[in-house]
């Protein structure tokens, strides 16, 4: 939606009102074709947009502004998406809704198997979390898996790995689905300082976009997978 602005014909300097119109198609940066904006409790065919639309087809105006329209968002809740109908035994396949991903990265946004092995880690990573107080610890060497095994049956990637199934199992592709938890799983302790520098930032931005109301904020998820990091 844009609004022209310009001077009266008469050489006077008074400054002309036109209605707002709505940008329709754009044909070269300098020529494009408007209509007439209406608000929906609103029309603009009344008397005094019919006068402005004939200085605006006389050639009266002399630049045009770009009108921020207010716009309003509705995000639903971490529980809602993750879990069907608030109960939290349930499930829900959330991964398989591409209205509620923003996409970073072409080949991997969109990648449903992907996608469902991160998010279903997430979850089964909450899950072992509230059952263990503390996040999967990496497999030691093989010169102390030995003591290690003496003590305990599992490891914490076993432990891990039946969780996750009880989250989601992979309908095809079981190499790429175990790779991607398995890597998940081994540097969910990791620190990665680039990582953590993109996602502070990424924070700090949407922070500014809600205090400011400005710009669209990122609906919902997004997932930045590098993984090839770990390669």
């Amino acid at each position: 939606v844009i609004e022209f602005q310009g001077d009266n014909s008469d050489g006077m300097s008074v400054t002309l009102t036109f209605p707002k119109c709505q940008v329709v198609t754009v044909k070269s940066p300098t020529c494009f074709t408007v209509r007439g904006w209406a608000k929906e409790d609103d029309t603009v065919s009344n008397t005094s947009d019919s006068h402005s639309f004939d200085g605006l087809l006389e050639g009266a105006p002399l630049s045009f502004s770009k009108v921020k329209l207010p716009k309003t968002l509705s995000f639903s809740s971490l529980r809602d998406i993750l879990y069907t109908s608030g109960d939290e035994e349930t499930k829900s396949d959330c991964w398989d809704d591409d209205s509620i991903f923003a996409p970073s990265d072409l080949d991997k946004s969109f990648d449903p198997l992907r996608r469902k092995a991160v998010m279903s880690s997430m979850t089964a990573l909450d899950m072992f979390v509230k059952k263990y107080g503390r996040l999967p610890l990496r497999p030691r060497s093989k010169n102390r898996e030995d003591k290690e095994e003496s003590i305990q049956k599992r490891t914490d990637l076993e432990r891990f790995q039946s969780l996750l199934r009880k989250v989601a199992k992979p309908t095809t592709n079981q190499e790429k689905w175990a790779k991607i938890t398995t890597q998940f799983a081994n540097s969910c302790r990791a620190k990665f300082t680039p990582i953590q520098a993109f996602s502070g930032a990424l924070g700090a931005q949407e922070v500014l976009k809600a205090a400011t109301g400005l710009y669209n904020p990122v609906h919902q998820f997004l997932l930045y997978d590098c993984d090839e990091v770990l390669d």
